[in-house]
């Protein structure tokens, strides 16, 4: 029983500890920000060299992965290393796949 008197319910989970924020996050999310920034301006030195030149994708999907870390690390009661076990295991699962996909022969 609480102090009204009544039973506790699901939703009462007490108080919340607020978990500092990881400033490494923050700042490579800003770069991939100022990345794409520089991708979206044409005829600038800025555009010759950004990612999108070097790879298959750009900024915006580093920014897109680290906001869902940052989510993750918010509403989960995980740590940072606990998140970097995940996903390295879940990243030597897709390995095998991303080289199948990427080595497959071209038509024409």
């Amino acid at each position: 029983m609480n102090e009204r008197g009544h039973a506790p319910s699901i939703t009462d989970t007490g108080p919340r500890v607020k978990k500092p924020r990881d400033p490494r996050l923050d700042f490579f999310r800003g770069l991939c920000l100022v990345t794409i920034y520089g991708n979206h301006l044409p005829g600038t030195v800025y555009e010759h060299l950004t990612s999108r030149n070097f790879g298959l994708s750009d900024a915006a999907e580093g920014f897109v992965f680290m906001s869902g870390c940052a989510v993750a690390l918010a509403f989960s009661s995980g740590s940072m290393r606990q998140m970097n076990e995940g996903l390295s295991a879940r990243s030597s699962d897709l390995r095998p796949i991303a080289v199948c996909v990427s080595s497959r022969p071209s038509s024409g």
